[in-house]
This record gives structure tokens, sequence and C-alpha cells, in this order.
């Protein structure tokens, strides 16, 4: 089964998430915003400070990425940019996710 890091693909993920929460997500990961919680093969929890404090998670569901946020801007279809900047973490440093 892959890694998170290796299902993480970033046009992908800048299609799902739209443009602006991508680029949002790039902008608060640059600024130091991802607190790691909890990782495990299968998921990766971390705290997102992102003007208030979010719980974050992206997972492997099946063989493909899944995802969570409290900020309520997440859906099913569609990561946040807490998830974007998360899974960007991720694909940045794959050792996180695994």
């Amino acid at each position: 089964m892959p890694s998170i890091s290796e299902l993480v693909d970033e046009a992908t993920l800048r299609t799902l998430a739209g443009e602006g929460a991508f680029e949002k997500g790039e902008a608060c990961l640059g600024g130091g915003c991802i607190g790691f919680v909890a990782t495990t093969p299968r998921e990766v929890t971390a705290v997102i400070r992102d003007g208030h404090v979010y719980n974050t998670i992206v997972r492997t569901v099946d063989g493909t990425l899944g995802w969570a946020c409290s900020c309520g801007d997440v859906t099913r279809e569609a990561p946040c940019r807490h998830v974007v900047a998360l899974a960007l973490a991720l694909k940045k440093e794959p050792q996180l996710g695994q």
C-alpha cells in the first residue's frame, strides 16, 4: 500500500482544492503553521495555526488520499487550505507520513 506522501499529487490537490485554497495552503506551510501531533503509516494528524487552531488529518483510505479538518471549509471532494498545507508538508518531507 502506498504511503501518504506517495499519494500526494500536487496537480490533483490543486485541482480538487481550487487555486485559492491551494495558494493559501502553500502560504500557510511557508509561514510555519503546522504542528504535528500524531503520525502512523496510514494517518497524520496535525494542529494547524492559521488565525485559529484547526485539527487536520490526512490519511490513506483504500489506497487513496482522504482528509478531515475542523475548519468547516473542507468537504469529502475538496480539501481546505489546511489539508493542502499538511499534504504539501508530507510531500516535502515524506518521512513524516510513514
